[in-house]
């Protein structure tokens, strides 16, 4: 007699079963897949710091692209260079 995986029912296995029915086996796979999924969308949060490829800047992780936003706008970036410009 071996008890089942998942409800720890007792139940005569045949080689190698873990789950004394398909409903167990349906259910511990679908919570796996649960918990690996949960895992998967963790990770890639946690990956997501990404920074500006220019200047290095922090950028959100929900932006598209590698750069800020000084140097994908050519008109900010005119506009800071006429700052800079003015000073000196």
């Amino acid at each position: 007699m071996k008890n089942c995986v998942w409800c720890n029912r007792e139940f005569s296995a045949s080689k190698g079963q873990m789950y004394c029915s398909p409903e167990c086996r349906t259910n511990a796979n679908e919570e796996a897949m649960v918990v690996r999924k949960e895992m998967a969308r963790r990770q890639r949060r946690r990956a997501a710091n990404k920074s500006c490829v220019v200047c290095g800047a922090t950028l959100s992780m929900y932006g598209v692209g590698n750069t800020c936003a000084m140097h994908t706008n050519p008109i900010f970036l005119t506009d800071i260079l006429k700052q800079i410009r003015k000073k000196v």
